[in-house]
Formats: C-alpha cells, sequence, structure tokens
C-alpha cells in the first residue's frame, strides 16, 4: 500500500472526493434540467381551440387582407404568462414564405377557461415569388425561451396547428387602394 503524505504529516485530501462531489452537482443539474423539461413538455392539455378566416380567400400579391383568428379558451386553460401568437403563411413545399407574429389584443395570462377570444387585424400580403394554394399555421409561444404551448387541432408538428388555407394570386395591374386609418396620414386640401 503506497501512502504519501503532507507537509503537515497528514494523508492529502483524496481527489476522488472532489470528483465524487463535482459529480454529485454535475448530477444534481442534470436531474434538475430534466425534471424542467419534463415539466415544461408535460403539459399534455390544450389549452385553446383556434379558428382562422381571412377575407378574401384569394389574394393579390401587395394587396391587403382581413385575418380573423379566434380562440375557444378549454375548461383546463391555465396560462400564466403573455403567449404570442404565431401566424405563419408556408408555400405548396411547407417552406415559411412569411409570418404575422404578435400579442393577441387580450393578453394570453387573462385568458379564463369558457372565453373566446375573437379580433380581425389587417396584413397586406407581401411580394413573395409564390402563386398558389398557402398552408396557414397558428401557434402560441413564449417570448422568453420559444416554448409552445398545445392547442387542439391539426398539428403539423412542433406544436404549429394548420387552420386553413387561401390562394395567393399575382399582382393586380388595376389595384384599387381603399384609405383607411391606419395605413397613412389623412389627405386634406391644403388651399383652405
Amino acid at each position: 500500500m503506497n501512502v504519501s503524505l503532507c507537509a503537515n504529516g497528514q494523508e492529502p485530501e483524496r481527489a476522488d472526493k472532489w470528483t465524487t462531489s463535482v459529480d454529485r452537482r454535475l448530477l444534481a443539474l442534470s436531474l434538475g434540467l430534466v425534471l424542467y423539461l419534463l415539466s415544461a413538455c408535460s403539459n399534455s392539455d390544450p389549452v385553446a381551440v383556434p379558428v382562422f378566416e381571412i377575407d378574401p380567400t384569394e389574394a393579390s400579391i401587395g394587396n391587403p387582407v382581413e385575418v380573423t383568428l379566434t380562440f375557444s379558451v378549454l375548461p383546463k386553460a391555465a396560462l400564466e404568462i403573455d403567449y404570442l401568437v404565431f401566424l405563419h403563411f408556408l408555400n405548396d413545399d411547407g417552406e415559411l414564405m412569411w409570418a404575422a407574429d404578435h400579442y393577441p389584443p387580450t393578453p394570453t395570462s387573462r385568458w379564463q377557461p369558457g372565453d373566446t377570444i375573437q379580433y380581425t387585424r389587417t396584413l397586406l400580403v407581401p411580394m413573395c415569388p409564390y402563386l398558389g394554394e398557402t398552408q396557414v399555421q397558428v401557434g402560441l409561444y413564449s417570448n422568453d425561451d420559444g416554448a409552445r404551448v398545445m392547442l387542439k387541432g391539426d398539428e403539423v408538428g412542433a406544436r404549429a396547428y394548420r387552420v386553413g388555407d387561401f390562394r395567393l394570386l399575382p399582382p393586380a395591374r388595376n389595384t384599387r387602394f381603399s384609405y383607411r386609418s391606419g395605413w397613412h396620414l389623412l389627405e386634406y386640401d391644403s388651399t383652405c
């Protein structure tokens, strides 16, 4: 048996005690992370049913559309923070063309079981090199860590839910503009 002594005549602290201490801390951190991920992903109850409507159902590139989103909050829903709504528009290959992420007018932390949250937004269809059927996906996610909330509907993966389609048309040559508040300043006669 080979024993070494320190200058003070005592046996040195064994390196494996330190290693064991570090191993225990790493194991505790790993278990904590696993428990956190399990609790974050264990919310197996959906919180709401999303419904999407668009007017018109065929839109030319560069034109405005009215999008109405409705969330029917389910009985077991419990949303403690304010989540963003993601509204994604994908081409027929499933590639994201544009997104209209936003906070709903009624913050999700105030949604109560049985509530129906409905609101309309005006979106401008951006210029994109695509024509044809456009898939619309919606979901809720945290701005802090990107965690998504489970909804009830046609899940296409990663807690994104297919809520509808519309047809993207080429830009019209004789586009008519409708002057509404929010798009630009009101016009007036400068000679008055």
